[in-house]
Protein backbone atom coordinates (compact mmCIF):
# COMPACT_ATOMS: atom_id res chain seq x y z
CA UNK A 1 0.00 0.00 0.00
CA UNK A 2 1.06 3.42 -0.77
CA UNK A 3 0.95 6.06 1.93
CA UNK A 4 -1.06 9.16 1.15
CA UNK A 5 0.91 12.41 1.23
CA UNK A 6 -0.86 15.66 1.90
CA UNK A 7 0.04 18.74 0.02
CA UNK A 8 -2.47 21.28 1.43
CA UNK A 9 -3.41 22.95 4.75
CA UNK A 10 -6.27 22.00 6.97
CA UNK A 11 -9.06 24.39 7.81
CA UNK A 12 -7.84 24.75 11.41
CA UNK A 13 -4.36 25.70 10.24
CA UNK A 14 -5.82 28.37 7.95
CA UNK A 15 -7.99 29.80 10.76
CA UNK A 16 -4.92 30.01 13.03
CA UNK A 17 -2.85 31.74 10.34
CA UNK A 18 -5.61 34.30 9.62
CA UNK A 19 -6.07 34.96 13.37
CA UNK A 20 -2.35 35.53 13.92
CA UNK A 21 -2.17 37.82 10.89
CA UNK A 22 -5.14 39.81 12.21
CA UNK A 23 -3.46 40.22 15.61
CA UNK A 24 -0.19 41.35 14.00
CA UNK A 25 -2.08 43.85 11.82
CA UNK A 26 -3.98 45.25 14.83
CA UNK A 27 -0.80 45.66 16.88
CA UNK A 28 0.98 47.29 13.91
CA UNK A 29 -1.87 49.74 13.34
CA UNK A 30 -1.91 50.71 17.04
CA UNK A 31 1.85 51.27 17.08
CA UNK A 32 1.74 53.31 13.85
CA UNK A 33 -1.06 55.48 15.27
CA UNK A 34 1.00 56.16 18.41
CA UNK A 35 4.09 56.97 16.35
CA UNK A 36 2.13 59.40 14.16
CA UNK A 37 0.67 61.17 17.23
CA UNK A 38 4.14 61.47 18.78
CA UNK A 39 5.55 62.83 15.51
CA UNK A 40 2.76 65.41 15.30
CA UNK A 41 3.33 66.50 18.89
CA UNK A 42 7.09 66.75 18.27
CA UNK A 43 6.51 68.82 15.13
CA UNK A 44 4.13 71.19 16.97
CA UNK A 45 6.64 71.57 19.81
CA UNK A 46 9.46 72.26 17.37
CA UNK A 47 7.44 74.89 15.49
CA UNK A 48 6.43 76.63 18.74
CA UNK A 49 9.99 76.52 20.11
CA UNK A 50 11.39 77.89 16.86
CA UNK A 51 8.81 80.70 16.82
CA UNK A 52 9.63 81.57 20.45
CA UNK A 53 13.36 81.57 19.72
CA UNK A 54 12.98 83.69 16.56
CA UNK A 55 10.70 86.15 18.37
CA UNK A 56 13.09 86.46 21.33
CA UNK A 57 16.15 87.05 19.17
CA UNK A 58 14.39 89.56 16.91
CA UNK A 59 12.76 91.43 19.84
CA UNK A 60 16.05 91.76 21.72
CA UNK A 61 17.89 92.87 18.58
CA UNK A 62 15.26 95.50 17.82
CA UNK A 63 15.23 96.77 21.43
CA UNK A 64 19.05 96.96 21.61
CA UNK A 65 19.08 99.03 18.43
CA UNK A 66 16.17 101.28 19.54
CA UNK A 67 16.51 104.77 20.92
CA UNK A 68 13.12 104.66 22.71
CA UNK A 69 10.18 102.37 23.45
CA UNK A 70 6.53 103.38 23.84
CA UNK A 71 3.74 101.11 25.02
CA UNK A 72 0.56 101.01 22.94
CA UNK A 73 -2.69 100.77 24.91
CA UNK A 74 -6.19 99.95 23.72
CA UNK A 75 -9.10 99.94 26.20
CA UNK A 76 -6.74 100.22 29.20
CA UNK A 77 -4.85 97.13 28.03
CA UNK A 78 -1.31 97.05 26.65
CA UNK A 79 -1.49 95.56 23.16
CA UNK A 80 1.92 96.43 21.78
CA UNK A 81 5.12 98.38 21.86
CA UNK A 82 6.71 100.77 19.37
CA UNK A 83 10.51 100.75 19.15
CA UNK A 84 11.90 103.93 17.58
CA UNK A 85 15.14 103.25 15.73
CA UNK A 86 17.92 105.86 15.28
CA UNK A 87 17.53 105.45 11.51
CA UNK A 88 14.00 106.91 11.75
CA UNK A 89 12.20 103.58 11.33
CA UNK A 90 9.65 102.48 13.89
CA UNK A 91 9.25 98.79 14.66
CA UNK A 92 5.80 97.90 15.95
CA UNK A 93 5.12 94.76 17.96
CA UNK A 94 1.41 93.95 18.34
CA UNK A 95 -0.61 91.18 19.95
CA UNK A 96 -3.09 89.88 17.37
CA UNK A 97 -5.09 86.63 17.27
CA UNK A 98 -2.74 84.53 19.41
CA UNK A 99 0.35 85.76 17.57
CA UNK A 100 2.84 88.56 17.75
CA UNK A 101 2.92 90.77 14.68
CA UNK A 102 6.12 92.71 13.92
CA UNK A 103 5.89 95.52 11.38
CA UNK A 104 8.56 97.94 10.26
CA UNK A 105 7.41 101.43 9.31
CA UNK A 106 9.62 103.90 7.47
CA UNK A 107 8.49 107.29 6.13
CA UNK A 108 4.85 106.48 6.87
CA UNK A 109 4.72 103.20 4.92
CA UNK A 110 5.13 99.60 6.04
CA UNK A 111 8.31 98.07 4.64
CA UNK A 112 8.29 94.74 6.48
CA UNK A 113 5.94 92.43 8.32
CA UNK A 114 6.47 89.18 10.24
CA UNK A 115 4.17 87.06 12.37
CA UNK A 116 5.25 84.81 15.24
CA UNK A 117 2.68 82.15 16.19
CA UNK A 118 3.65 81.10 19.70
CA UNK A 119 0.10 80.05 20.76
CA UNK A 120 -0.12 82.00 23.99
CA UNK A 121 -3.11 82.45 26.29
CA UNK A 122 -2.15 85.86 27.63
CA UNK A 123 0.46 88.40 26.57
CA UNK A 124 1.63 91.88 27.46
CA UNK A 125 4.50 94.33 27.20
CA UNK A 126 6.11 96.35 30.00
CA UNK A 127 8.76 99.04 30.20
CA UNK A 128 11.07 99.84 33.10
CA UNK A 129 12.64 103.22 33.63
CA UNK A 130 15.97 102.71 35.30
CA UNK A 131 19.58 103.68 34.65
CA UNK A 132 19.18 101.74 31.41
CA UNK A 133 15.56 101.70 30.15
CA UNK A 134 14.27 98.20 29.46
CA UNK A 135 11.31 96.66 27.67
CA UNK A 136 9.81 93.26 28.45
CA UNK A 137 7.66 90.98 26.33
CA UNK A 138 5.64 88.62 28.57
CA UNK A 139 3.37 85.79 27.52
CA UNK A 140 1.93 82.66 29.09
CA UNK A 141 0.92 79.37 27.59
CA UNK A 142 0.04 75.94 29.00
CA UNK A 143 2.64 73.20 29.33
CA UNK A 144 0.45 70.79 27.34
CA UNK A 145 -2.53 71.32 25.06
CA UNK A 146 -4.42 68.15 25.94
CA UNK A 147 -5.16 68.68 29.64
CA UNK A 148 -7.92 70.99 30.81
CA UNK A 149 -6.23 72.37 33.92
CA UNK A 150 -2.59 72.63 32.97
CA UNK A 151 -0.03 74.78 34.74
CA UNK A 152 1.05 77.87 32.84
CA UNK A 153 4.57 78.51 31.60
CA UNK A 154 5.43 82.21 31.53
CA UNK A 155 8.03 83.53 29.11
CA UNK A 156 9.75 86.85 29.75
CA UNK A 157 11.90 88.39 27.04
CA UNK A 158 13.85 91.23 28.65
CA UNK A 159 15.86 93.68 26.55
CA UNK A 160 17.67 96.92 27.30
CA UNK A 161 16.79 99.86 25.09
CA UNK A 162 19.77 100.99 23.04
CA UNK A 163 22.29 98.68 24.67
CA UNK A 164 23.20 94.98 24.68
CA UNK A 165 23.93 94.16 28.32
CA UNK A 166 25.15 90.63 27.62
CA UNK A 167 28.64 91.87 26.81
CA UNK A 168 28.88 94.58 29.43
CA UNK A 169 32.37 94.66 30.92
CA UNK A 170 34.14 92.96 28.02
CA UNK A 171 33.68 90.67 25.10
CA UNK A 172 32.54 87.07 25.52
Amino acid sequence: MKSASRSGKTLIEMVLIVTVMGMVTTISATVMNSVMKAEGHSRDTLVATTAHSDLSVRFRHDAHAASSANLVKEDDRVTGVDLKQPSGETIHYRIEDGSFLRTIEADGSIVGRESYAVNFESASFETFASEIPQVVLIYSKPYRKSQEETPQRTYRVLAAIGKDLRFEGGTP
